[in-house]
């Protein structure tokens, strides 16, 4: 059987990487062949009085229950992803020999794996160690944003032109790809949709007591506009006398408000995502997951300039299954309402996305088997 290695973020707590590597994983083992997760870590790319501040944070929120979390998220990651952590792999930036495992193939992907502003000089997810170019594949690796930075456009394009086969995230990001002057790249979906909810069913937890309806905020830390969201989520919930759960945001307010979940891994996390009524969300996970399990939703992208670029994977995801309107465009001040009940017809999005899904399932199929792309 031949082997794969993937390099992809997972070490971490955040929902949507793991997931996404799992249903990478999943899929590549599903087409016949061996996979191994490498453990590889990048260093932080943080300054040093936003280290400290981290690690103060870190014993905050150990106090406020996110140990049980981090327990879950570990427990989930022993027991469904197949890593490879030989000590070697902590060193693949430096070019070491990767002879030693043998692999026949190297996808990176997904995730944002290609974002320079996250791993600075780090190089290790463009695979420079890896010498044959027919080794090198990527799936749906996303520069994280609709723009590039140039101090670091000739050194990637100097790397992602030597991989045979070549896929991004998001429309956006081919765009990157064509200002390198690289024109073969293709745009394929986040791994997260090659899995359907019955097969992602299968790895929510049961020990979740949910007895009734409920919205759901899945907010992205740090994010400016959580506070909108969160104001909205209450003013909707008390209309439809729903309970409100929030995952995310400002953690340290578990104290005063029993909404927020701190404590929920994976397994929980598709457990409130698949029983949720409504979500709201501004996060490109959530966006995903609450499409794939046939949700009411709105994502909120923050509509200032760079930071609406940096959110281009959410509003390119929503205009390829035609979901605009499930797109809120959110500005500092904004007092408006968000409008959540708008009609989904999951059948059209549903016969949009198998497509995507197979064209996407069909190019990994080709990239792991050294065949051509039809033209």
């Amino acid at each position: 059987m031949k082997k794969v290695a993937l390099l992809t973020f997972f070490s971490t707590e955040n929902y949507g990487a793991i997931l996404q590597a799992l249903a990478l994983q999943e899929v590549i083992k599903n087409m016949g062949y061996e996979v191994d997760l490498i453990d590889y870590n990048p260093k932080s790319n943080l300054s040093g009085l936003k280290k400290v501040k981290n690690v103060v944070w870190r014993k905050v929120r150990f106090f406020l229950g996110v140990k049980r979390r981090w327990k879950r998220t570990d427990y989930f990651r022993v027991n469904y992803l197949n890593i490879n952590n030989d000590r070697h792999a902590k060193f693949l930036c430096l070019g070491c020999n990767c002879n030693i495992w043998q692999y026949d193939k190297y996808v990176v992907g997904s995730d944002q794996v290609w974002n320079p502003l996250i791993l600075g000089n780090d190089l290790t997810y463009l695979l420079p160690f890896v010498k044959d170019s027919t080794k090198k594949v990527s799936y749906a690796a996303s520069f994280g944003s609709a723009t590039f930075p140039a101090a670091y456009t000739e050194i990637y394009h100097n790397h992602i032109k030597q991989f045979s086969f070549i896929s991004v995230r998001e429309k956006s990001g081919l765009d990157i790809l064509d200002s390198m002057h690289i024109l073969n790249g293709k745009v394929v979906l986040d791994p997260t949709f090659l899995l359907s909810r019955k097969e992602w069913l299968k790895y929510k937890s049961d020990t979740l007591e949910i007895k009734k309806k409920y919205v759901l905020c899945y907010l992205m830390p740090g994010n400016l506009s959580n506070a909108y969201i969160v104001k909205n989520a209450k003013l909707i919930a008390s209309k439809l006398s729903c309970d409100l759960k929030i995952v995310g945001g400002r953690e340290y307010k578990r104290f005063f408000a029993s909404v927020y979940v701190v404590d929920a891994g994976p397994s929980e996390f598709l457990s409130l995502i698949e029983g949720a009524f409504l979500i709201l969300t501004n996060s490109f996970h959530g966006t995903c997951f609450s499409i794939n399990f046939e949700k009411r939703f709105v994502s909120i992208v923050d509509n200032r300039g760079n930071v609406y670029n940096r959110n281009s994977r959410i509003v390119d995801l929503l205009n390829l299954l035609e979901l605009k309107d499930q797109l809120y465009s959110w500005i500092p001040g904004d007092k408006a309402l968000l409008n959540w009940d708008t009609h989904i017809d999951y059948k059209r999005v549903r016969r949009l996305l198998d497509n995507y899904v197979m064209m996407s399932k069909d190019y990994l199929s080709l990239a792991l088997a050294d065949m051509e792309m039809p033209e």
